[in-house]
């Protein structure tokens, strides 16, 4: 989403323009209250309506975002910008068949749209349509060849695709991995001593009442304290009571979802982790960056990509024998380790 200058209404310039500017600093809220000024003197202005409504998309306030964006649209209907946000907010509310018939709508009038087509890939992910996602995914890739979210989307789109192979699978993940161009560190300042506990991170945006979280869960909340210090790196936009359970059994819960890559990596570093533990693969909300740094000596990803990230800096895939029945999170998960650089 994009915040635009446009004045054309003197008493409310000086609201609108520092709305725009608080917006482009990420300062939704505070933008917010500038946006609702303009439109309680000038309830007409179409720009502030629409930063408006793209101010409460990003703070999460999805159904206020789409009322305001209906409004917009009654107006100006072929605003498509506007349609491809309002559609993003049903998607984000679980509305996944209108998000995808306002999809339609704006690729009928841009089929070269390249964010429509990557979200209505997205939404045909969570709709159980895989081919369907891989479709639009890799249209929009051959449209934007060097994006790495649209890739790897892609990636894990594929994981559904019947017709896959496990060499094909991995020659996808051998082509993403080289456009993160990272700069992995060897130096670790980890005490290498064997009296003391195990720090081990858990990272994810998924710590909250979600299917992929009845898979993990269970190990963190079972850890030994007298053998293992947890820290969980919680990208979770909406954390809920699963979430309090799972913080309740780390040693340290850190919020993470307004850090960049870089300061998240600084933060793992400082925290000497060490074994860091990827619980999202190629998921939306997936750290992989973080993880091509090397801010921890040993990596493993755990639970989320059933034939590994494709990352060299990552040393090993964990996955179950079986699929575990959870009941309230008291189930051990048996594990097998394999090592994901060796079959990447």
């Amino acid at each position: 989403m994009s915040f635009a200058i446009r004045v054309t209404d003197d008493r409310t310039a000086k609201h609108f323009e520092r709305g725009v500017r608080l917006a482009s600093k990420g300062q939704y809220r505070e933008a917010l209250k500038c946006f609702e000024k303009v439109l309680s003197i000038a309830p007409g202005r179409l720009d502030a309506l629409n930063c408006r409504a793209d101010c409460l998309a990003l703070l999460g306030r999805h159904e206020q975002a789409i009322a305001s964006y209906d409004r917009l649209l009654v107006v100006r209907p072929d605003d498509l910008r506007a349609r491809c946000n309002r559609a993003s907010a049903l998607k984000s509310v679980g509305r996944l068949g209108e998000a995808v018939a306002e999809y339609d709508t704006v690729l009928d009038v841009a089929p070269l749209d390249v964010d429509a087509l990557f979200n209505r890939g997205n939404a045909y992910i969570d709709l159980g349509r895989p081919k369907d996602a891989i479709r639009d995914l890799r249209h929009a890739f051959s449209l934007r060849p060097n994006d790495t979210s649209i890739h790897t989307s892609l990636i894990f789109a594929l994981n559904f695709d019947l017709g896959a192979t496990p060499e094909s699978l991995q020659t996808e993940r051998a082509r993403w991995a080289p456009h993160l161009m990272p700069s992995a560190s060897t130096n670790h300042l980890n005490e290498p001593s064997p009296e003391r506990k195990l720090r081990i991170g858990y990272v994810s945006s998924h710590f909250r009442h979600q299917a992929a979280t009845y898979a993990f869960g269970g190990v963190i909340v079972h850890h030994d304290p007298e053998q293992f210090e947890i820290v969980c790196y919680s990208d979770t936009a909406e954390e809920d009571d699963l979430s309090a359970h799972l913080r309740n059994a780390a040693h340290k819960w850190r919020r993470t979802i307004d850090l960049s890559d870089g300061r998240l990596v600084e933060l793992v570093r400082k925290d000497q982790i060490d074994i860091l533990v990827d619980l999202v693969g190629h998921m939306k909300g997936n750290r992989l960056r973080v993880f091509a740094l090397k801010p921890a000596p040993i990596q493993v990803t755990a639970w989320g990509e059933p034939t590994g990230t494709g990352l060299k800096a990552i040393d090993y895939l964990f996955g179950s024998g079986f699929a575990p029945v959870v009941r309230d999170l008291t189930c051990r998960s048996q594990l097998a380790p394999c090592s994901e650089g060796s079959a990447a």
